[in-house]
């Protein structure tokens, strides 16, 4: 049999606002009536009605029984169909379900419709280039390396008991006794083998003098102002306590030398090992002033090409992130207050991808297989292993389509750099 070609008898597409169009849709009559010839045949085929047997009761037995069951189903399928038709043929770039607002039909006129969708705003981006941006350049303080060297040797300490009276650095090992103002203690407030070294959060200043030169099973008392949990506008809390001391303990520091040095590498002297810390320190300091000067010309692209997001966009970039945010964090923050939160950076971020794959179309940005090579033989200058299981990763079709992605992502933002104005601006080390 020969299929008659599906049309549509009429389209109008109109914008509402920017990120929303209305579909003005009317559809032949026929095809509503096919539809519904359609469903006759199979509401009679698989109906169960009293005094036939199941696929035998007449069709005008259906259509009186089912017969606005059967307008409604044909209605609503010829709605579907023919509105993707219309998007489809329109090239119309939807973000959200149509919402139909309205609906014209009977037995002597054609079908009319009206629906209305959300679609990626249309944005014609400028003003990208010679953008001035000041560039943060944080320095590398002899401090912060002997900050570092000096955590390190902490962290490589060991201990040993001393029946030596406790002072600053010690770590004394004791029973915790909460007691109220009077000294009394409080029944369920007693831990024992409690840990602290003095000198450190939370024994420090006058809690520090209170419990400096104690001995092996001395009593002292002492206090902690505690922040109130409950209502954060309340004042800080200062809570008593008796501490019995059971254990003091003596850090004792390795040497910083030689041997200390290749403890974290192939590094001969404590000067080897200060240079790598200073040279990490400042991979670390180039990766966050980039971040930082990526982050502002974004800033300053969004500001000079402002527009408006269709909601259903955000909020579906809000779904997946709370969905994400919830799987790791439990009863920590409400969906609503999660959701208010990060409602600006979801913004920011559907803007920037919006902008971007503008500037890509107009500048003819692309990742080609030798750029995927290009990288990979960066990857195997530093590990060969590591270049290996990322080759096997984009064997995968889809993993390497996301791969290329990225890459993408990387190129925009290095043509924007190379595009700007940057002026760089020392800053002090960063705390």
């Amino acid at each position: 049999m020969h299929k008659v070609q599906e049309k549509i008898l009429k389209v109008v597409v109109s914008d509402v606002n920017s990120w929303k169009k209305k579909l003005d849709i009317i559809v032949p009559a026929q095809e509503v009536e096919t539809k519904k010839e359609e469903k006759i045949n199979h509401y009679q085929k698989t109906a169960r009605l009293d005094g036939f047997r199941k696929g035998k009761a007449p069709r005008s037995l259906i259509k009186k029984r089912f017969g606005a069951s059967i307008e409604a189903e044909a209605i609503d399928e010829c709605i579907d169909k023919f509105f993707k038709k219309a998007v489809v043929e329109n090239n119309i770039d939807i973000v959200s379900a149509a919402k139909i607002v309205k609906i014209d039909f009977n037995d002597v006129k054609d079908l009319e419709f009206t629906a209305e969708v959300e679609v990626n705003p249309d944005v014609e981006v400028k003003d990208y280039l010679n953008i001035k941006v000041e560039k943060d350049v944080f320095t590398v303080t002899d401090e912060e390396v002997e900050n570092t060297l000096t955590r390190l040797q902490e962290e490589a300490a060991t201990i040993e008991e001393t029946d030596d009276p406790a002072e600053e650095g010690s770590i004394i090992k004791g029973t915790v006794q909460e007691t109220d103002e009077n000294g009394v203690p409080i029944v369920g407030k007693r831990w024992e083998g409690q840990v602290f070294e003095l000198g450190k959060e939370p024994i420090t200043g006058e809690t520090l003098k209170q419990l400096e030169g104690i001995k092996k099973g001395e009593e002292r008392k002492f206090s902690l102002n505690i922040p109130q949990k409950d209502n954060t506008e309340e004042p800080n809390k200062n809570v008593n306590f008796f501490f019995t001391l059971e254990t003091t303990y003596k850090k004792k520091l390795p040497e910083l030398d030689a041997e200390f040095a290749k403890r974290f590498g192939p590094f001969e002297t404590i000067d080897d090992l200060k240079k790598h810390i200073r040279e990490s320190f400042v991979k670390e300091n180039e990766k966050q002033s980039d971040t930082i000067l990526e982050n502002r010309i974004i800033d300053e692209i969004i500001k000079k090409n402002d527009f408006e997001l269709p909601p259903s966009l955000v909020e579906t970039a809000l779904d997946s992130l709370w969905e994400d945010y919830s799987k790791d964090q439990k009863n920590t923050i409400n969906e609503e207050e999660f959701r208010d939160y990060q409602r600006p950076n979801a913004e920011w971020n559907l803007k920037w991808y919006i902008l971007r794959d503008e500037i890509i179309k107009l500048e003819g940005i692309e990742v080609t297989d030798q750029d995927v090579e290009d990288y990979l033989k960066k990857v195997e200058e530093i590990s060969e292993e590591e270049a290996k299981k990322i080759r096997r990763h984009l064997k995968n079709k889809s993993n390497r389509e996301k791969f290329k992605r990225d890459l993408l992502s990387g190129k925009v933002m290095d043509f924007l750099k190379e595009k700007s104005k940057i002026k760089e601006v020392k800053k002090k080390a960063k705390s």
